[in-house]
């Protein structure tokens, strides 16, 4: 597993300390890795990323959305997705 070195100003440090203190985190690296690792989760898709074209690529992210219970989409778009589907197909 890669080492990264952090720089972490003085504020957040002792925010960190506090959770450890708590008893909330064993340790400091702990703690950043349980945080960072969270964070991660709620910025991205929640499936294995492979290297894939990206069709396939998207299928995946699509199948995965579509299974995932509770999941619910909405759009404030004014355009049709047929609209929407056209003008992509005529940049290219």
């Amino acid at each position: 597993m890669p080492t990264i070195p952090l720089r972490i100003d003085d504020v957040d440090l002792k925010k960190i300390d506090h959770l450890v203190k708590k008893g909330r985190y064993k340790n400091r690296s702990q703690a950043i890795k349980k945080l960072l690792l969270e964070k991660l989760q709620q910025e991205t898709v929640p499936f294995e990323w492979q290297e894939d074209s990206d069709e396939e690529l998207r299928k995946k992210i699509v199948n995965k959305l579509i299974s995932m219970e509770n999941f619910s989409f909405s759009s404030n778009l004014t355009k049709s997705a047929e609209d929407l589907i056209r003008n992509e197909r005529e940049r290219y």
